[in-house]
């Protein structure tokens, strides 16, 4: 069976790829921060409407009952 030729990189191609890879995770990080504050607003957001929605169908319901 023939050998897979070794692969050897030269330390400016290391330093290449871990500064890509770097850069790859801040871009990430940003991007599920980012999700999270959207997120975060979204459910924010549901929960105040669930409780504008729940006292004004107690505001009706009483205005009914009168």
């Amino acid at each position: 069976m023939a050998k897979a030729p070794a692969i050897r990189l030269t330390q400016q191609q290391l330093a290449s790829i871990s500064l890509d890879h770097s850069q790859h995770n801040v871009y990430l990080k940003a991007q599920l921060s980012f999700c999270e504050a959207i997120w975060d607003r979204v459910l924010r957001l549901s929960f105040e409407m669930r409780g504008w929605v729940g006292n004004a169908g107690v505001g009706v319901a009483l205005k009914l009952q009168t």
